[in-house]
């Protein structure tokens, strides 16, 4: 874990037998008005890119029902706000592999940013393809021929040295997937019978050490994602709704914070215990920036 950086005293500079030029330290008066409304530029170029992959089938976890209609909304809504869009159904994780490279080595010259969904079964800080098998991730998750991918090996992809057309543009990841197996849960009064929700299978934070990425959780670490198995997932029903309305009128994090409070206000229950009261399963959306700028998406 590293420390912070000491600035040595005017005594030890001194006196040390070598000769060093005193480190200087820059005041806040030095520095250069701060614009709090710095934003990226999104103005004018080419389609900006947008991925989705969607593992809907597997060979050895069940169904993700219901996810098809999650592509289908986001298609929707990337298409209104102008995105060249590419889907993945249903790949092997050495195939979601070799997409995501390839898409690593794209040119997005003259684009102005770059939007990814990742929707699939997942786990400790992994995403799975349509081969994956838990079983081998418990005996050994750093195995290599895995049917799982690394969060941190896919957003390494996209780093400044390895997709340098897009240096300084925004880059979006949206994570549709658990991030564990735990339900959170609220005291509640239920009306009527909800019965045609389930979890997914998680993943695990991973923040990327460059600058310009935001990547967007449907749950926080620790717990399930809850999918409708005829309208799709409470994260991209809600995503998609707040998108759909401000997309290009709002800023890009405000956005994401008005889908957690939508998401958080979300109960699944069945109802007829204990006089209609129980414990009800909630889900708390989160995200992780490192952008540097103010988001507009392009009208």
């Amino acid at each position: 874990m590293g420390d912070e950086i000491e600035l040595p005293s005017d005594d030890f500079i001194h006196n040390t037998k070598r000769k060093q030029k005193k480190p200087v330290e820059k005041r806040p008066d030095d520095s250069p008005e701060i614009d709090v409304d710095e934003r990226y530029k999104v103005c004018g170029g080419k389609k900006p890119v947008a991925l989705i992959f969607n593992n809907n089938n597997f060979k050895h976890m069940n169904q993700r029902t219901g996810s098809i209609r999650d592509v289908d909304n986001l298609n929707v809504l990337l298409e209104g706000l102008g995105f060249e869009i590419k889907k993945f159904h249903d790949l092997t994780a050495s195939d979601m592999k070799k997409a995501l490279l390839e898409a690593s080595k794209r040119e997005y010259a003259g684009t102005n940013y770059f939007f990814c969904a990742l929707c699939s079964h997942g786990d400790d800080g992994v995403i799975f393809g349509t081969d994956g098998d838990p079983t081998n991730y418990g005996r050994d998750p750093h195995q290599d021929n895995a049917s799982w991918l690394q969060l941190r090996d896919i957003f390494d992809m996209f780093y400044g040295e390895n997709c340098k057309s897009l240096v300084g543009k925004p880059k979006m990841f949206v994570i549709q997937a658990c991030r564990g197996k735990e339900l959170q849960s609220a005291e509640l009064e239920v009306d009527s019978d909800v019965a045609v929700n389930v979890a997914d299978v998680g993943v695990k934070p991973t923040i990327p050490s460059e600058a310009d990425f935001v990547v967007a959780y449907s749950t926080s670490e620790g717990n399930a994602a809850i999918r409708h198995r005829v309208d799709g997932s409470w994260y991209i029903q809600d995503f998609v709704r707040v998108f759909n309305s401000y997309g290009t009128q709002t800023e890009f994090q405000q956005l994401l914070t008005v889908v957690n409070r939508l998401v958080s206000d979300r109960t699944f229950s069945r109802a007829g215990v204990n006089d209609g009261e129980e414990k009800g399963t909630k889900q708390m959306p989160c995200f992780l920036s490192k952008f540097t700028k103010l988001l507009y998406l392009a009208q």
